[in-house]
């Protein structure tokens, strides 16, 4: 840690500033769910359905929270700018009805970290002025190097949150990502299904899919229910142009390789 002193020729400085008003306790009942049952996929498709109270997490708290968030970083100024208190923030994160708060969380704290970038640079660059006083007055300033921390979350901040499609939509797009949990519309596209494509020992190939309208093929059933079918002709087809493309891609990749070695 670095360090360069020098002597401030300051005159000593007044104190400024009365006693800060006391907050006014809010008085809260217990948080309930919504008074109708949502449907399984609700969590990903929406904010914590809550009831409708001025002093509640309502949605357009729960947003007004997660922009102040990614604005400071911190819980406790996030949950106190829309007058909340941090353990009721905590307590909503943990709701079983919670998921797309919780993801939304994890990536407005991916927002608030990018800040660090230009903290960093701005503390390597001119390091950080520390006063020392001696009986009320200032007698000097130092400029101190110190950024391991910083480091540390640089390099590993993005490591302490969690993954998932939602939050890599909600990074790509915040604030689209939240109009949508605000209005109840899916963060994310559906993944699509996965379904198998494999060789057929007698020829052609058979998959997993679900059986399309009009289908003559062979199906094949197991303990009374469907399994597996052969491919359509069309199915097939796309099959194929799937199959090139990744053979394509694989000799751009390959053909890449060796020109760099």
């Amino acid at each position: 840690m670095a360090r360069q002193s020098r002597i401030s020729p300051k005159a000593p400085t007044k104190a400024t500033g009365g006693a800060s008003a006391a907050s006014r306790p809010i008085r809260r009942s217990a948080q309930r769910a919504a008074a109708k049952a949502l449907p399984e996929n609700a969590p990903q498709n929406a904010l914590v359905p809550v009831r409708a109270r001025q002093d509640g997490w309502t949605p357009e708290r729960q947003r007004a929270f997660l922009e102040a968030l990614a604005d400071t970083g911190c819980v406790d100024a996030a949950a106190k700018s829309v007058g909340m208190t941090r353990q009721s923030a905590w307590r909503l994160r943990r709701r079983s009805d919670a998921r797309a708060f919780d993801l939304a969380w994890d990536a407005a704290l991916e927002r608030a970290m990018q800040q660090l970038v230009s903290v960093a640079l701005e503390r390597a660059i001119n390091g950080s002025v520390r006063q020392r006083w001696y009986h009320g007055q200032l007698i000097a300033e130092e400029r101190v190097h110190h950024d391991g921390l910083l480091r540390h979350l640089l390099e590993r901040g993005h490591a302490m949150l969690g993954t998932s499609r939602e939050r890599n939509v909600l990074r790509a797009g915040w604030e689209k990502g939240l109009d949508a949990l605000e209005q109840g519309r899916p963060i994310a596209p559906a993944p699509l299904p996965q379904y198998k494509i494999w060789p057929d020992p007698r020829g052609g190939w058979l998959t997993n899919a679900p059986i399309p309208p009009g289908y003559r093929g062979r199906v094949v059933e197991e303990r009374g229910e469907y399994a597996f079918r052969n491919l359509t002709a069309e199915e097939v087809e796309a099959y194929n142009r799937k199959q090139a493309r990744i053979e394509a891609y694989n000799k751009v990749q390959l053909d890449r390789f060796w020109a760099n070695l």
